[in-house]
């Protein structure tokens, strides 16, 4: 169970997402060649073309501190029985706000690794739903989630550096309270239908301004929607129908014919199917309105003809309308983009084994699909994909497969790939002068069957595990390395097409030995130099984290923020790039005093190294020719440099 299935509430506002941009760039993670310019705002010219980068610098904003608000939020519908409600006079809670935590820091926007930054993920969200006096209504926590279906959204630019890529973000809400004296019929609902404490949540976000002095500047737009869950369904996608685009690009970017991946849910009690576009459909600017595709709506079908595909134009007589998309321009945000219909006997008998899709009309009684479900209806998808790891960690990872959205008994095919692992952190001015590291090697570092089996429920649980000596540092100056796996069913067929977003991303930290008495100089200035580096808003509003006398000043705020679990968003580092036992042992050095001066072990000052030679002059350019791959990769990095 999920928010498309029963009741649900939808909301819609802005976000925040105040990334740092420096740690964008794999280079400036080496220690040795990082220069103080790195944490400057890149700056720009004007051209006959318009508005460049003339030097990149620390990008687009460097004193980002990695906080995740909503902003300006409110409950602008609501499902009850099949009905769309959009007004309070339906039910109270249409109109509340919605909003983060109030009495602790924000939640945070984290990537996995600067050469695998199509995953972020937000931890330590508290979402919560209140009145105009504060009081909550309903809140939760967020379990920490990664984007999921980037695509291309946004067709026209209203900023010149507006991130036109938009995704979704799926996961549940745990430790749910609920408000006992707010009477809400569709929160009843929800309540009765849901696992004790849980619900399940979608967030989709685009529109996202990266415009140094815009007046969005860093914000874009948030819609979503809140329903049921249960234990024993997946938490970070909907196991039911899915339509999947054919791309224009390798990577699964940009689709064909403009429509985005497309996830539906039949209610057999209910004989009702309902579509979530919240993440489907383009828009002409980064408001959220609706590109205009067709002079008529669209519309939700069944194709009579299973081989039918996408980008075909076909007689109306081969179709089974299932309904109309019943909206445009913005009304769409106030349901998230989530639409149900009722299904006939006719429509019923033919959805049960006929593949769903969305087309567009055409003259004398045609339609073009635009997008269409699977191939024979087959889907399957590793509900978590993306681990830190360290070394002896083992961990079970749960895949789902299903046929028509019904679930199937069946074999799956895992291997190991790249995918866009190394895709991104490159294309900053020191390129030349670093390389950035190779991925995916040492090989076996992860182990995990090379096939498997799904139970009669469509689950597979696979036991994957990593060795006890870690992948050996092969990046150098950056900690740990990154494996992907890919799988499929084992004749290659159904789940997605030609995209190499959908993978399994792990990165297993270095083997790091904690000493029995960690000193400032060998053991912890040269971690925290790095983190001084890369995110100077802390040294700019807090204290410098890579200087000693400084640091030995808050020992208990360091000692708390490394000792706190992940998921708090006062953890530290905000990053979350550290592995347990380098936490484990700046926690020790914070608390293991020397008992000449009670404060932690300084250590022995190292000799002063030979100053390396200056990295080759700044520049625009945004992908390296220093990897034989950039012109394979020039596309995305242009496109994907951090929503």
């Amino acid at each position: 169970m999920n928010y498309l299935q029963g009741s649900r509430i939808c909301f819609h506002g802005r976000f925040q997402c105040d990334v740092s941009t420096i740690n964008n760039f794999v280079s400036y993670y080496d220690n040795q060649y990082f220069q103080k310019l790195f944490q400057e705002m890149m700056t720009t010219e004007e051209t006959p073309k318009g508005t460049k980068i003339k030097a990149i610098n620390g990008y687009w904003n460097p004193d980002g501190t990695g906080a995740f608000r909503l902003l300006g939020c409110r409950i602008s519908g609501a499902m009850l029985e099949g009905q769309t409600l959009t007004k309070a006079s339906r039910d109270p809670i249409i109109g509340m706000r919605v909003d983060g935590s109030n009495s602790r820091v924000a939640a945070k926007m984290v990537d996995l690794d600067p050469q695998q930054q199509m995953v972020s993920q937000i931890w330590g969200l508290l979402f919560r739903v209140h009145n105009e006096k504060g009081k909550n209504i309903l809140s939760g926590d967020f379990e920490p989630a990664a984007f999921s279906n980037l695509w291309q959204k946004q067709q026209q630019s209203t900023h010149w550096f507006d991130q036109t890529l938009a995704t979704a973000y799926q996961s549940v809400l745990n430790n749910v309270e609920w408000s006992e004296s707010f009477d809400s019929p569709v929160l009843t609902s929800i309540r009765q239908l849901s696992e004790e404490g849980m619900l399940s949540i979608r967030m989709n976000v685009f529109g996202f301004d990266r415009t140094p002095g815009a007046s969005d500047y860093a914000t874009g737009v948030i819609t979503g929607a809140i329903g049921p869950t249960s234990q024993n369904s997946p938490k970070f996608f909907n196991l039911g129908r899915h339509l999947t685009p054919e791309y224009a690009d390798p990577y699964g970017f940009s689709p064909k014919y403009k429509i985005g991946p497309i996830e539906a849910v039949v209610e057999e009690e209910a004989a009702r199917i309902t579509v979530d576009l919240g993440n489907s459909l383009p828009i002409s600017g980064s408001s959220g309105k609706l590109s205009v595709l067709s002079e008529k709506p669209l519309q939700f079908v069944i194709l009579k003809d299973p081989d039918t595909q996408a980008g075909d134009t076909i007689d109306d007589t081969q179709i089974i309308s299932i309904g109309e998309i019943p909206f445009s321009g913005t009304d769409w945000l106030k349901t998230a983009g989530i639409v149900s219909f009722d299904l006939d006997t006719l429509m019923h008998s033919w959805i049960e084994q006929h593949p769903v899709a969305l087309v567009k009309a055409e003259p004398q009684d045609q339609v073009t699909v635009l997008n269409r479900e699977t191939k024979d209806g087959l889907f399957v998808k590793a509900d978590q994909f993306v681990f830190r790891m360290n070394p002896g960690d083992h961990t079970l990872i749960d895949f789902w497969t299903t046929q028509y959205g019904k679930p199937i008994s069946t074999s799956l095919h895992l291997e190991p790939t790249q995918g866009i692992l190394g895709l991104t952190g490159t294309g900053s001015n020191i390129d030349k002068t670093v390389p950035p590291p190779i991925v995916c090697q040492p090989h076996g570092v992860v182990s995990y069957p090379a096939s498997v089996f799904s139970a009669p429920n469509g689950k597979a649980s696979v036991h994957f595990s990593v060795s006890p000596i870690g992948p050996g540092n092969p990046r150098k100056y950056i900690d740990g390395q990154l494996y992907g796996i890919a799988y499929q069913f084992k004749d290659g067929t159904g789940g997605t097409k030609s995209s190499l977003q959908h993978f399994i991303s792990v990165l297993v930290w270095d083997d790091f030995a904690i000493p029995e008495k960690p000193t400032w100089y060998q053991d912890v200035q040269p971690i925290l130099q790095q983190y001084a580096n890369l995110y100077p808003i802390m040294s700019h509003g807090l204290f410098n984290i890579a200087d000693y006398d400084k640091v030995v000043q808050f020992l208990k705020i360091m000692e708390l923020s490394f000792s706190l679990p992940l998921e708090n968003p006062n953890s530290m580092p905000a990053t979350r790039d550290m592995s347990a036992n380098k936490r484990a042992m700046i926690v020790r050095w914070l608390t293991t005093k020397d008992p000449e001066t009670g404060l932690p072990y300084l250590g022995v000052e190292p000799a002063k190294k030979e100053k390396k030679p200056k990295p080759s002059p700044n520049s625009a350019q945004l992908s390296s020719d220093s990897t034989p791959d950039s012109d394979k990769y020039s596309f995305a990095r242009k496109s994907l440099d951090k929503l």
